[in-house]
């Protein structure tokens, strides 16, 4: 029998660790006291440092703010409109170089009386007027030409108001009616944007109502030309 080591304290025996052989000693949970004194992970104990405390005083002074340069008022624009004067002719009234002696007809005149008039006079528009004299509407070459050349046209291109004009047979049926007019005082310079605005070879000339006379650009480009001349001669 194998010897017992038994405790030396005089009380009763208890059993004791057994020595000799290959028996091991029992493992016995360590506290969890011990078991938590072990190194700490350094992966989960460890802490990002904080972000060093910044000194406002320290910080950069922003950048002085430059003076703008003074804004230095732009140039007017000038105005070349009257860069070239001919005789400040073109503020003269157009009642002094309109044409006053006009072959005009009745709402009532025939067709074939107006076509005897244009092949006649060399005129290029005839006013119409009523029984008193206000003007109704105009006649230019272009309706007469219409008229001439209507069954020569493709029926595919006849209008209504081609179609009506081909049935007239007055001055009335044909006419241009409310015509663009311009007063018997307007200037050559007003005269002439009329013109170019509307794309008008002539123009009649009225005044209460009533015709006066017809102004042309052949009228305006003489009269224009005519004082450059003399103010070139001038100088």
């Amino acid at each position: 029998m194998k010897g017992v080591y038994t405790s030396g304290t005089g009380g009763p025996e208890k059993p004791g660790h057994i020595f000799g052989g290959n028996t091991k000693l029992p493992e016995t949970a360590l506290p969890e006291t011990f078991a938590s004194k072990g190194p700490k992970s350094r992966i989960s104990e460890s802490k990002p440092d904080p972000e060093p405390e910044t000194d406002p005083e320290s910080e950069t002074d922003p950048e002085p703010e430059t003076n703008p340069e003074p804004e230095t008022n732009p140039e007017p624009e000038k105005d070349h409109s009257d860069n070239v004067d001919y005789g400040i002719c073109l503020e003269n009234k157009i009642n002094e170089i309109m044409t006053r002696d006009m072959v005009t007809v009745r709402e009532d005149t025939l067709l074939e009386e107006i076509f005897d008039l244009f092949e006649k006079y060399r005129f290029h528009t005839i006013p119409v007027l009523d029984s008193v004299g206000n003007l109704m509407g105009v006649i230019d070459q272009d309706i007469i030409l219409e008229i001439l050349l209507f069954a020569q046209v493709p029926r595919a291109k006849h209008t209504h108001i081609t179609a009506v004009r081909s049935l007239g047979i007055e001055a009335g049926d044909i006419m241009i009616t409310h015509p663009v007019t311009v007063s018997h005082d307007s200037t050559i310079r007003h005269t002439a944007d009329l013109m170019m605005k509307h794309r008008f070879d002539r123009v009649c000339v009225i005044e209460a109502g009533k015709l006066v006379g017809i102004i042309s650009k052949r009228d305006l480009v003489n009269e224009i030309s005519r004082k450059r001349k003399e103010k070139l001669k001038t100088e």
